[in-house]
């Protein structure tokens, strides 16, 4: 160890408690200690809380009470803090005078007369030459206006029905109210009379939209998939019993399984049984449904003219060169009004002819497919002689 450098090291010593008479710290000199100590919150919120508390308005604690001042105004109170003025809103001269007469114009034309008043007064402010060029337009500020109250009627309506004159002079110049008041509308009934709103005509229903072939298939099998889906819960639900199996000759080993093998002739028997029930079930199933011999006879008319039911009726006429007049073709046109149901004439001229018939929408229709398209016009003459003055019934 070098010798240059000492070092003292003293025993630490545990402090002396001194107090003196009165119970305060004193050192060794006898001088009283001064025990306070500043303590800092850590946490953030006690922090704002002392930052915000310098900065804190205290009001001034009045000894005298202002009320008793013959100078004090309380609306304006003992805080010094008031709400912050907006900007100035300066009325510009004759705004006044203007909304006077738009609200007489109002009265006397109506509302229609003053707007038109107003916007000729907004295009001359904008036209005068001397106005201010400072002004910056802006939109037109919508001002609250008092609506104009209604004018009260000379009777109301509940007494309407009370007095035979219709006015409450009867009423009001003393006499006695016998033979001017209806008494067969005074009974010991409380009548409650309804409201009768105005009602708007119900909009028409939307229209569906025509679905093709692949949506259609689509929108059957969901309604398929729902009503499955609906039973199978049902089942779980222990609402609905759940159906037997099929048993077949095929799947039998499948389904049973041992039971099969117990005795397999009760069992064929048992399976054939219920395959003819099956059957026969399926067939008068069939046979409920199939159409008698009339009410196919008017299913097919129904395809065919379309629903009788709905009044439906289109005139069609059909200009046709001299070709009507050969046989052939006169034979056609006649056959087919007669097959589709259709009535009407047929003018033949030795020029031109007119063909006029009426009936349905689908036999219409059949029957133009014919006059425009299956019959060849062009041809129709070549090997037919000439027949005029025929018609068609």
């Amino acid at each position: 160890m070098p010798s240059g450098l000492t070092y003292q090291t003293n025993p630490s010593k545990a402090p002396i408690l001194r107090l003196d008479t009165l119970g305060r710290e004193i050192d060794e000199h006898g001088n009283v200690v001064d025990t306070t100590k500043v303590t800092l919150s850590t946490l953030k919120v006690n922090i704002k809380k002392q930052k915000k508390e310098p900065f804190q308005h205290l009001e001034p604690e009045i000894d005298v009470d202002p009320r008793r001042n013959s100078h004090f105004d309380a609306r304006i109170g003992t805080n010094p803090r008031r709400p912050r003025r907006t900007s100035f809103q300066f009325v510009e001269e004759g705004s006044w005078s203007k909304e006077a007469e738009i609200i007489k114009l109002k009265r006397q034309f109506g509302e229609a007369q003053a707007k038109e008043l107003k916007a000729k007064q907004t295009q001359l402010a904008k036209a005068e030459p001397g106005g201010n060029p400072n002004l910056i337009e802006v939109s037109e500020r919508v001002s609250v206006k008092e609506e104009s109250k209604e004018s009260i009627p000379e009777i109301e309506w509940w007494d309407h029905y009370l007095l035979l004159s219709g006015t409450y002079v009867d009423c009001t110049d003393g006499n006695t109210a016998e033979g001017k008041l209806n008494i067969e509308k005074i009974t010991i009934y409380i009548e409650h009379p309804t409201n009768l709103l105005p009602t708007e005509p119900v909009p028409p229903p939307p229209r569906l939209l025509k679905l093709t072939k692949e949506e259609q298939r689509k929108l059957r099998k969901q309604q398929r998939q729902a009503r499955e889906n609906y039973k199978q819960a049902m089942i779980a639900q222990a609402l609905l019993e759940p159906p037997k199996p099929i048993v077949k000759m095929s799947n039998l080993m499948k389904i049973l399984g041992c039971e099969a093998t117990q005795d397999p002739t009760r069992l064929d028997m048992k399976i054939r049984r219920a395959a003819i029930e099956r059957k026969k079930a399926h067939d008068d199933r069939n046979a409920a449904r199939k159409l008698t011999p009339n009410e196919r006879r008017e299913k097919r008319k129904r395809k065919l003219f379309g629903d009788p039911d709905v009044p439906e009726l289109i005139v069609s006429v059909y200009k046709v060169n001299n070709e009507l007049s050969y046989p052939q073709t006169l034979f056609k046109v006649n056959v087919n009004a007669h097959e589709n149901r259709l009535t009407g004439c047929a003018v033949i001229s030795e020029g031109i002819s007119v063909v006029v018939v009426e009936g349905g929408k689908k036999s219409t229709k059949r029957y133009q497919n014919l006059m425009l398209r299956r019959i060849d016009w062009a041809s129709a003459g070549e090997n037919g002689d000439e027949d005029f003055g025929k018609t068609v019934n």
